[in-house]
């Protein structure tokens, strides 16, 4: 039953955060949007690149699963999905859509590129390290580091123009 939650939430969520941005069009929404992406941004720093949501689904499953064993798993998607290539094209076309949907707000809400160019180089690079197998050794942990403080400045920066 707890899976099938999540399986919902997680299949909600995401166009939810899609969609936030097309409704409420205030800066200080779009601050605080951004902030909310940089916040679970950071969250997957200290959980190998893990979702959030599927990381709780894995423990849920096995009490033993290691963060970051297995990123690219959903098992509470399989409730909505009973094809795991469609999780994958679903997640793959959220997340296009999600980047999108935050160069708008960026653009929109005139934020200062500073606040968000050095972010936007690192995590891809986090995430590539994380689903090439990479996540250990003192490159990926470089890299790991170099997005969590960015990130933290980032945020700082941006709650400064609330």
């Amino acid at each position: 039953m707890i899976l099938v939650l999540l399986g919902a939430f997680h299949f909600i969520h995401c166009p939810a955060l899609i969609l936030f941005p097309c409704m409420v069009t205030s800066r200080s929404a779009d601050i605080c949007y951004l902030v909310y992406f940089f916040e679970l941004m950071y969250i997957y720093t200290f959980i190998h690149g893990e979702c959030p949501i599927s990381y709780v689904a894995k423990l849920t499953i096995d009490p033993n699963y290691i963060a970051g064993s297995n990123v690219t798993h959903y098992p509470e998607m399989a409730t909505i999905f009973r094809e795991p290539k469609c999780t994958v094209r679903y997640f793959e076309t959220m997340t296009v859509i999600y980047i999108v949907s935050l160069c708008v707000v960026v653009h929109r809400a005139n934020i200062p590129l500073y606040l968000v160019t050095v972010p936007a180089g690192t995590l891809p690079v986090y995430f590539w390290y994380i689903r090439q197998g990479y996540n250990k050794g003192y490159g990926y942990m470089a890299v790991r580091e170099l997005a969590r403080i960015s990130i933290l400045f980032s945020m700082k920066g941006l709650i400064g123009l609330l």
